[in-house]
């Protein structure tokens, strides 16, 4: 995988996220108050265009690594922001319903271009930036991809959102594309609503093998059960063998 600085995720996220205090934060309005918490909510847009990357990062802190991850926002962020990178957003992860993966998080990420991030890239220090990733996370996972059309994507403080990770069997690679649209008016009727899908992205991680998932898909549920409700119904029990046959691999997240 390509990306290379998406990982930089500032000490006061992380902190928030270990509180569980923040669902979605950055750009936009509408504030919302939670009445457990009284936390302020705010809905998140992200507005890019065609020709920006956009990127997914996904870390699992080492529990022993605060050092390593300070010194490495304190030397990396400020380079990468130099040249154009943005944090876009950010979506707390509250259960990992399939995979072995459990995240701290999803921080969104973007860059002005392919060449902004590749002035990062050909930096004479980053190189050893990077290699120092492994001593502040267990992992880092990160998804990219150079947009081929503009992509206004929200995130509301009201609703619930899933990601699901598939590795396509290349044996049987349209078993799962055929599977996504076949449970799409079930979904809809479930009061659920496919709202990005990032296709062969690039990935890059640390501690994981080096393939890239076919496609990542973002689903906005009006209630927090609609995915369980989906996962009991007669749709999904018909059409589930697809997943079986057309992936070798599959993660599936809880958002807020």
């Amino acid at each position: 995988m390509r990306i290379n600085n998406k990982s930089l995720i500032p000490h006061t996220m992380l902190l928030t996220l270990s509180l569980g205090l923040l669902a979605c934060t950055n750009n936009v309005s509408s504030p919302k108050s939670s009445p457990q918490t009284g936390v302020t909510h705010k809905e998140t847009s992200i507005n890019l265009s065609k020709g920006q990357l956009f990127s997914l990062v996904m870390p699992k802190r080492r529990e022993a690594g605060e050092q390593a991850r300070q010194k490495y926002y304190k030397e990396v962020l400020p380079l990468g922001e130099s040249f154009g990178l943005k944090r876009e957003a950010l979506l707390q992860i509250d259960d990992t319903l399939v995979g072995n993966f459990s995240p701290d998080g999803l921080i969104f990420y973007s860059w002005p271009s392919k060449a902004a991030e590749n002035k990062l890239i050909s930096h004479q220090d980053w190189p050893s930036m990077k290699q120092s990733r492994p001593q502040g996370w267990n992992e880092i996972k990160i998804y990219t991809q150079e947009l081929e059309r503009d992509l206004h994507l929200t995130f509301k403080p009201d609703k619930h959102y899933t990601l699901a990770v598939a590795w396509l069997n290349p044996t049987n690679p349209n078993d799962y594309l055929q599977y996504m649209d076949n449970i799409k008016e079930s979904v809809n009727e479930l009061g659920g609503r496919f709202i990005y899908k990032m296709n062969n992205p690039n990935f890059e991680a640390h501690a994981s093998p080096l393939i890239a998932p076919g496609q990542l898909t973002f689903v906005e549920w009006d209630t927090p059960d609609g995915i369980a409700k989906f996962q009991q119904s007669s749709t999904f029990k018909q059409h589930s063998h697809l997943i079986k046959s057309g992936v070798n691999r599959f993660e599936l997240y809880k958002l807020k």
